[in-house]
């Protein structure tokens, strides 16, 4: 089930592409991350749930998934464009509007494009978290109540319908950046055995998708090996 993007133009099913020191793109390598005294990952989707919000499960999220725009970057606050799966956002219509443009080039670990098929996955899984209060990053007022519609302009942009004018850099950097477009052509099902298709689509749909995607990534050994 685990399905990481990366920026190369090739990629294999199951290996995530990374780039040394050098710049020079290499396969695979070992991330190693320090744990408190008795802990242990417990979660590894980019949703996360109330019971498993932990910093160490965010640090190994943040290594497997890239976000929308990509925050902070040796040190530095503010978002890192270089390292964001999207252009600079533009705001317009006082600042009510947000048109995105994704770049070309991103892909899934099995070859697909990163589209905005798998940004509107997002929305429709946060949707439902959020209604359920299952989504741990979830505030009132915030994303996604902050959002009237979204506009689908084709594979790589998107305009954002806001209930009102936000602060273009507060939005950016506090909204924008807990995007996190998900891989729709093999998660977008409420079951193992049961057909990937839109089934998000509709609130109800979306429900019993976060749902069962909730549950696998309870199944960490499983959620890897798929």
């Amino acid at each position: 089930m685990l399905a990481a993007c990366g920026s190369a133009s090739t990629s294999s099913s199951t290996t995530t592409t990374v780039k040394s020191t050098s710049g020079t793109p290499i396969h695979g390598g070992v991330a190693s991350y320090a744990l408190p005294i008795g802990e242990e990952f417990s979660w590894i989707l980019p949703l996360e749930n109330e019971a498993n919000y932990e910093d160490y499960d965010s640090n190994v999220e943040s290594g497997l998934w890239r976000p929308l725009y990509f925050a902070g970057a040796r040190g530095k606050t503010g978002v890192n464009y270089k390292l964001s799966i999207a252009d600079p956002p533009v705001h317009s219509h006082g600042d009510t509007e947000v048109t995105v443009d994704l770049k070309q080039g991103w892909k899934w670990s099995d070859g697909q494009p990163v589209t905005t098929s798998d940004v509107r996955f997002f929305f429709e899984l946060e949707a439902a978290g959020a209604k359920l209060g299952d989504y741990a990053p979830y505030v009132p007022g915030e994303m996604p109540d902050d959002i009237k519609s979204v506009t689908y302009n084709g594979p790589y942009s998107f305009t954002i319908h806001l209930t009102h004018s936000y602060n273009p850099e507060w939005f950016t950097g506090n909204q924008l950046t807990w995007i996190y477009p998900l891989p729709r052509q093999v998660w977008d099902k409420t079951c193992a055995t049961c057909a990937v298709g839109h089934n998000a689509a509709t609130p109800s749909g979306a429900t019993a998708v976060f749902k069962y995607l909730y549950k696998e990534s309870g199944n960490l050994l499983e959620l890897l090996t798929k």
